[in-house]
């Protein structure tokens, strides 16, 4: 598991929160809504609708809350994948160089003593079996 993964359960956990949050807003204004149309007692001079009109309003919100809250928690974890995608291509430069540098230092030792190293070739060979 990277730190990236670590780093995003906080914020993922808060995101299902505001969404569970604002998707049960919409489903009690729903609800609300069916219980008002089947209610025979409403009167009829609009006190239903201006009641509806306000609960679907306050659903809104929280709607906007938990959509709010998913575009920051996103924007979050965008700013932490690029932050570690810039250190993974640090290190893997870093990487690169010293394999470079590295290569380089091999090939100069083969040059200098062939021998030494079909020696060292044959050593390595012998203890790994």
């Amino acid at each position: 598991m990277s730190s990236l993964d670590l780093d995003l359960d906080d914020p993922m956990s808060s995101l299902e929160f505001e969404r569970r949050r604002g998707q049960e807003a919409g489903m009690f204004a729903r609800a609300d809504h069916q219980a008002l149309a089947a209610d025979p007692k409403v009167n009829a001079d609009g006190d239903a609708a201006s009641t509806l009109l306000e609960r679907r309003w306050f659903a809104s919100i929280a709607a906007t809350h938990a959509m709010q809250a998913e575009c920051e928690v996103l924007r979050e974890v965008v700013a932490l994948a690029e932050e570690s995608w810039r250190r993974a291509c640090t290190q893997l430069a870093r990487l690169e160089a010293l394999r470079d540098a590295l290569g380089e230092e091999l090939a100069d030792a083969e040059g200098r003593c062939p021998e030494n190293a079909a020696v060292q070739v044959e050593r390595g060979v012998s203890s790994a079996a």
